[in-house]
């Protein structure tokens, strides 16, 4: 049923698997979906969706950079503390 699409996401549509000549298409299985051929949709829609996914995954990434920037900037306190307690006591027991 080459160039029918899907009514709605998730619709439960039977789709072709293979090409013509024999050879089996890119075939991709979520779950307990059955699985469906990438030709079945129209690139608009997969593009759209590639979008999305990436968008989610960049926001996850951020947020995990956040953490650690802010981990790094209380590092970053630490070490200058520590250098000026060493550098003051230094200081204290040659006077």
């Amino acid at each position: 049923e080459a160039g029918v699409e899907p009514e709605a996401e998730g619709a439960d549509v039977e789709l072709e698997a293979e090409e013509p000549d024999g050879v089996p298409e890119a075939v991709i299985g979520v779950g307990s979906q059955r699985p469906f051929a990438i030709r079945d949709f129209p690139i608009g829609k997969v593009v759209e969706k590639l979008k999305v996914l990436e968008n989610e995954e960049n926001t996850t990434l951020r947020k995990k950079l956040a953490g650690k920037e802010v981990l790094l900037d209380l590092t970053r306190m630490e070490r200058d503390r520590a250098e000026r307690r060493l550098s003051e006591s230094i200081q204290w027991n040659k006077g």
